[in-house]
C-alpha cells in the first residue's frame, strides 16, 4: 500500500500544479519515523491544500504559516 504521504504529494501536484519537498524525521516524543511535506502555496490556495491533505489522511497535522517571500522554482523572480 502506497504512503499516505506520497498519495498527498500527488495530488498536491495534479490538484495545485504546485511541487514540494519532502522532509524525514522522527517525533521527539513519540520516537516515531515521520514524513513531512514542506510546500509554499498562495494564500488563495490554502484551503484546497487543507481539502488536498484531510481528505487523504483525516488525522494529518498541516501548519500554516506566512511567507514574506518566495523565489526560484515555479515562483518569478523579481528583480529587487
Amino acid at each position: 500500500m502506497q504512503n499516505k504521504y506520497e498519495q498527498i504529494a500527488k495530488k498536491i501536484i495534479i490538484r495545485l500544479e504546485r511541487g514540494g519537498t519532502y522532509l524525514y524525521g522522527e517525533g521527539i516524543y513519540s520516537g516515531n519515523k515521520k514524513s513531512v511535506i514542506s510546500c509554499v502555496v498562495a494564500r488563495k490556495q490554502v484551503p484546497a491544500m487543507k481539502k488536498v491533505v484531510w481528505e487523504t489522511d483525516e488525522d494529518a497535522f498541516v501548519m500554516v504559516s506566512d511567507v514574506r517571500e518566495a523565489v526560484g522554482g515555479s515562483f518569478v523572480k523579481n528583480s529587487q
